[in-house]
């Protein structure tokens, strides 16, 4: 292990993101889906349908970067995508039955990750939060609802900065 009293602030939250990430990777493979999938089904699961261009607005990321995790949900009947009536160029994401049943299993593996011990987890995430509702401010991709992936309550604890606003309701985890 290395000596992290001397790294920056910046590395300790990178290196803390990369880390955490690939054992929440590590976790949902046994259930078939990614880190980021699970981002995008929490979106979707709160939004009801949204576009591509939508998603990646509200995880700050490449419409591209979207796409491609929404091939490998859709390959796996967890979204369908759909033409717009109202602009037949623009596809509408949904989350699927079973794209609910996974991010109930997601929600679930989720309250046994030990990310914190000694009762420090809430604190993490109000750290975390401030973090980045304060590098939100005055970015132009933060504008209007792009945040709404943030945290609200707390529920769905996958351990990075987007998380669900609702928790999943006994009917949606089934399929």
């Amino acid at each position: 292990m290395p000596n992290v009293e001397n790294w920056s602030t910046q590395r300790l939250l990178g290196t803390a993101a990369r880390l955490v990430e690939h054992q929440v990777n590590q976790e949902l493979a046994a259930i078939g889906v990614t880190h980021a999938g699970v981002l995008i089904l929490t979106a979707l699961y709160d939004r009801g349908t949204s576009t591509q261009v939508e998603l990646a607005k509200a995880m700050h990321v490449q419409p591209q970067t979207v796409g491609k995790t929404l091939e490998r949900l859709e390959a796996a009947g967890l979204v369908g995508r759909s033409r717009s009536d109202a602009d037949r160029r623009s596809l509408i994401v949904s989350i699927t039955s079973r794209g609910r049943s996974v991010l109930a299993h997601a929600q679930e593996a989720d309250q046994h990750f030990p990310l914190v011990t000694h009762g420090r987890h809430a604190e993490l995430r109000a750290l975390l939060q401030n973090v980045i509702s304060g590098l939100a401010v005055g970015r132009p991709d933060t504008e209007g609802d792009s945040l709404d992936v943030l945290p609200a309550s707390g529920v769905i604890n996958i351990p990075t900065a987007f998380s669900a606003s609702r928790s999943l309701s006994s009917s949606d985890r089934t399929l």
